[in-house]
């Protein structure tokens, strides 16, 4: 499960932001990781291009926490470029929790009712590529056992993975309804962060809260109800045509 996965600390920048800095570590240090996104992104205009290395990883770690993954990896991005070899690894680092954050939605989706069948395709894919970026980040330091161990379960979740795919595969197909309206086959990934897009192109590669995880499977479950109301609606308006040409 996500929550088994290490996340870095923040970095704590100084003389850089201002007063949306300290209110971005402490809404950081009390779970409330959106509110913590906004002050670092306003410390980050704040400091323009001097905006230091250690600002735009936090602010790419609050993004993580928030559920932001583009921006997560985007400001990873900026603060490797910013900050050298040390932030190069701390970039591969996040670029692995964001693809496992992935993985774990895909997963959720391949576990519904009528489910994407490429969803666990999709999970396998993530799964794969966060543990090449925490073996990568891990080259990069002769002491990271926090990353060693997320490489670990990465390779856990793919033999996981593997096996439920295997037994979707051998679930007997449903048939097809005739009536039933197509459903737009669901995405995972973020929804598009005008800022950051405009900026520079996104890797496809985190951590989701309890919460974050609920809306998820909530919204999914959403779905299966009202395609089932739809088709329960046809098949009863298919009834009463029969009955009435009687």
């Amino acid at each position: 499960m996500m929550r088994r996965v290490w996340i870095l600390m923040l970095l704590f920048p100084l003389g850089c932001g201002g007063s949306e800095r300290v209110s971005g570590l402490h809404a950081y240090q009390q779970g409330r990781f959106s509110e913590s996104l906004e002050a670092f992104t306003a410390a980050e205009k704040a400091s323009g291009h001097e905006a230091p290395a250690e600002l735009l990883y936090n602010r790419a770690l609050a993004a993580l926490r928030a559920g932001q993954l583009r921006i997560a990896e985007f400001s990873a991005e900026k603060a490797a470029a910013r900050g050298g070899m040390v932030f190069v690894a701390l970039r591969d680092f996040l670029l692995g929790s964001t693809a496992f954050a992935r993985c774990l939605r895909a997963e959720a989706e391949g576990s519904l009712m009528d489910a994407d069948p490429t969803a666990f395709d999709r999970a396998i894919a993530h799964a794969e590529a966060a543990g090449r970026s925490w073996r990568t980040a891990a080259s990069g330091r002769d002491d990271w056992p926090e990353d060693r161990r997320n490489a670990e379960r990465a390779l856990r979740k793919l033999k996981e993975l593997r096996m439920k795919r295997a037994a979707a595969e051998k679930r007997p197909k449903k048939t097809a309804d005739p009536d039933a309206q197509p459903q737009p086959r669901p995405v995972d990934r973020d929804p598009p962060d005008l800022e950051e897009s405009a900026q520079s192109p996104q890797r496809e590669s985190g951590r989701l809260s309890p919460e974050q995880m609920t809306a998820l499977l909530g919204k999914l479950a959403e779905k299966e109800r009202e395609k089932l109301s739809l088709r329960r609606a046809r098949q009863k308006l298919q009834r009463a045509k029969v009955e009435k040409d009687w």
